[in-house]
């Protein structure tokens, strides 16, 4: 058997003397200058509150005053604007409502002699129309009755004559003329069938673009043309600019209906005619 001294003891735990230190077992002095420390910090916090305090308590009533000085002046500025304005308003209210009235009669006044001076010219001419109409009926009564027969038919179709002429007249059909151009002036004349049928000028702007002076210039018209197979001629020509150019399409022009035609220029001796919908 083992003897007590030959005996394996259980290895005894060792740990760190600060890992499970209580406070209770920590020098006085330490616990004295824990609380020197924490008693200074808190004197410290409790004088910067004081002092924060009395800079607040210092400058509040001085922005207080400023802001009521601010409102006070801005207060007595509006207050005095407004009294200006209502000076003037009221300085210029009878002034303007004088003249609109003023206005208003003389306008009235002038109304009133206007219908007073046509009324009386109507009454003075009333009895010169019933005498000249008297006397027309008297006279065209003592006509005979062939003569008023034939004054009557003749009235008729005088009345009737514009009638007549619309459904006489050949169908036709909306053409559009548009064109954009480089010309600072020029003439155009465009004929249908050898009938001239338009003749004006083409204007245009001069303009500066990158150090280089153009010309920009648009025309746009509207003509009635006789509907059917027409030939369409087209002529151009600037003396200022020596250019003349003539050209011709031939197109067929349905009736009661508008076909576009457009001018383009391309180069100085090109004259060309296109048609779009």
């Amino acid at each position: 058997m083992l003897s007590g001294r030959d005996r394996v003891r259980p290895p005894r735990s060792v740990s760190h003397p600060d890992s499970h230190a209580d406070w209770k077992t920590l020098p006085a002095s330490a616990v004295r200058s824990a609380w020197e420390l924490t008693r200074r910090l808190a004197v410290l916090l409790l004088a910067a509150g004081r002092k924060t305090y009395r800079v607040i308590a210092r400058f509040t009533p001085v922005a207080a005053h400023a802001i009521g000085r601010g409102a006070k002046r801005l207060g007595a500025l509006l207050l005095l604007g407004a009294r200006k304005t209502y000076r003037v308003v009221a300085r210029f209210t009878p002034v303007v409502a004088y003249a609109i009235g003023r206005g208003a009669k003389r306008f009235g006044v002038l109304l009133l002699l206007g219908g007073r001076k046509t009324y009386r010219a109507i009454v003075g001419w009333v009895p010169v129309a019933q005498r000249i109409w008297k006397l027309a009926a008297q006279g065209f009564s003592r006509l005979p009755r062939k003569v008023r027969m034939g004054i009557a038919t003749g009235v008729l179709f005088l009345l009737f004559l514009p009638f007549l002429l619309s459904l006489w007249a050949p169908p036709s059909t909306t053409l559009e003329v548009q064109s954009e151009h480089s010309f600072l002036s020029a003439e155009l004349s465009l004929r249908v069938d050898d009938d001239l049928v338009y003749e004006g000028g083409l204007a245009g702007v001069e303009k500066r673009r990158f150090f280089r002076k153009t010309v920009q210039g648009s025309f746009s018209e509207s003509l009635r043309v006789p509907a059917g197979e027409r030939v369409v001629r087209v002529r151009v020509h600037s003396d200022s600019e020596g250019y003349d150019q003539t050209s011709e399409t031939t197109v067929e022009f349905q009736e009661n209906q508008t076909q576009r035609l457009v001018i383009q220029f391309r180069g100085r001796r090109n004259l060309n005619l296109s048609w779009t919908e």
